[in-house]
């Protein structure tokens, strides 16, 4: 089977990341999309405004609908960075193609670790345009992805945060069970200790 990968904390979980694993699905014949959240947070400069459990139960909920997607759980307990999971991924999928899926942003703006070892562990690495990244990828980064175009998205995690923080609408950036599920948990409002 061909499998894209597509991590992240999902913090929340919104339309934009659902678009790009469905255009990757599409686009490089993929059979199906892991959705691996993350439970650690060292690479983010803040944590999460949602607790792992409801992260997890938003990003179950976002891709019910879809029997392409799966939810996937290795880097519930990892490191949260790519190098450590995809062996995890390999002994748990053997014999199967294994395709990272990530956007452009994550690969301009924050500094990957062990990016040598990541490329030559996957059969693929896909990188989605982000509206607003108009940073070529560096060379040596360039010549070991592919490209899907994808229409601009401006949707983002921390701005969805940051409407539910201002109780403005959230409904049509998310799915309609994450946004029923953020209000009933009152996710991402004041910031109270967990």
């Amino acid at each position: 089977m061909r499998l894209g990968i597509l991590g992240g904390t999902f913090d929340p979980v919104h339309f934009a990341h659902l678009y790009v694993a469905e255009a990757a699905r599409a686009t490089f014949a993929l059979d199906a999309v892991l959705f691996t959240p993350t439970g650690s947070f060292r690479h983010r400069a803040q944590e999460p405004g949602a607790p792992l459990s409801d992260r997890v139960e938003m990003l179950r909920l976002a891709i019910a609908s879809n029997p392409a997607f799966r939810f996937e759980d290795a880097d519930l307990t990892g490191t949260g960075y790519t190098a450590d999971l995809i062996p995890r991924l390999r002994a748990k999928y053997p014999g199967d193609e294994l395709h990272f899926i990530a956007g452009a942003d994550s690969l301009v703006a924050s500094p990957w670790r062990r990016l040598d070892e990541i490329f030559a562990a996957l059969d693929g690495f896909v990188v989605a345009t982000r509206a607003g990244v108009d940073a070529p990828l560096p060379p040596q980064i360039d010549r070991h992805v592919q490209h899907l175009e994808i229409p601009p998205l401006s949707t983002s995690a921390s701005r969805i945060r940051t409407l539910a923080r201002a109780g403005r609408p959230i409904r049509y950036l998310v799915p309609d069970a994450v946004a029923a599920y953020i209000t009933e948990r009152a996710l991402y409002h004041a910031q109270v200790a967990r």
